[in-house]
């Protein structure tokens, strides 16, 4: 699959907040079945593109804990958020 380096950047982004690779599918217009197969090779540029988004969500997230500067509810409701798109994605890589 083709993407242009605008497309990575909106991968990367849409990643960032948590969106499932269905829907970034949806949003860039492309063929569905051609982009889960980008973002479960690890070789493709997609694949990097989700994972980079997804990776520095995590890293905002473990900062904020590890400083302790949000409420633990608030933590809960993060970790809530990367499990549900972790879950998404397995999902989404399984249909």
């Amino acid at each position: 699959m083709d993407l242009s380096p605008k497309k990575l950047e909106i991968i990367e982004d849409l990643s960032s907040v948590c969106m499932s690779p269905k829907e970034i599918a949806i949003i860039l217009d492309v063929d569905t079945a051609n982009f889960l197969n980008e973002v479960i090779d690890d070789t493709s540029e997609a694949y990097r593109a989700m994972q980079k988004g997804f990776l520095k969500t995590k890293l905002k997230y473990q900062r904020d804990i590890f400083s302790a500067e949000i409420e633990p509810d608030i933590m809960h409701e993060q970790k809530k958020m990367i499990d549900n798109f972790n879950s998404q994605l397995i999902r989404d890589i399984n249909s």
